[in-house]
């Protein structure tokens, strides 16, 4: 019994897991927060006002020497970041089609799915108190039961399972 409870439990879960508003609020106000700053910085790479050589307001026809002994032009220093803005743009798409993903594919489970997770999860409890009464000295298996029933009470909650007595629903 030294399989750890945590992952088991996550396992016998074979559907994508119903998320919560406050999780789905928590998500699209990141994403909105990551996406503005991502269009920001974009825009920032695209605009970057008039160059400065040495804290120096540079005019075209200027050049700036460099201490390694490299220059650049005044239309060099002054010329657009345009991979910087690509690359934010391309994170932005990216970062709300996954969180548009995650939230599409999120659902409850079907009757049979939550009929097979309440039969492992019966099964497996069965013997995990098999093992307490076998042995009741045994602490570790007593929080192994606990926890069992922990998270077990908690992935039928969040995805809305009923079980009563033998019946298996879901609302």
């Amino acid at each position: 019994m030294s399989d750890n409870t945590q992952k088991k439990v996550g396992e016998w879960i074979t559907w994508p897991q119903r998320a919560r508003a406050s999780n789905l609020a928590w998500w699209w106000g990141s994403l909105t927060v990551a996406v503005l700053g991502l269009f920001w910085l974009g825009w920032w790479g695209m605009h970057p006002g008039a160059p400065s050589c040495d804290g120096e307001t540079m005019s075209p026809g200027d050049s700036c020497i460099f201490t390694n002994g490299g220059a650049k032009s005044y239309d060099e220093m002054a010329e657009p970041k345009t991979a910087l803005a690509i690359a934010c743009a391309v994170i932005a798409v990216l970062l709300v089609a996954w969180v548009t993903t995650v939230t599409l594919r999120a659902r409850k489970p079907t009757p049979a799915e939550a009929a097979s997770f309440s039969a492992t999860a019966t099964a497996y409890r069965a013997s995990v108190v098999e093992s307490v009464q076998g042995n009741p000295d045994d602490a570790v298996m007593a929080y192994h039961l606990e926890l069992l029933d922990k998270m077990v009470t908690k992935a039928l909650e969040r995805n809305g399972i009923e079980i009563r007595g033998h019946q298996v629903s879901v609302v």
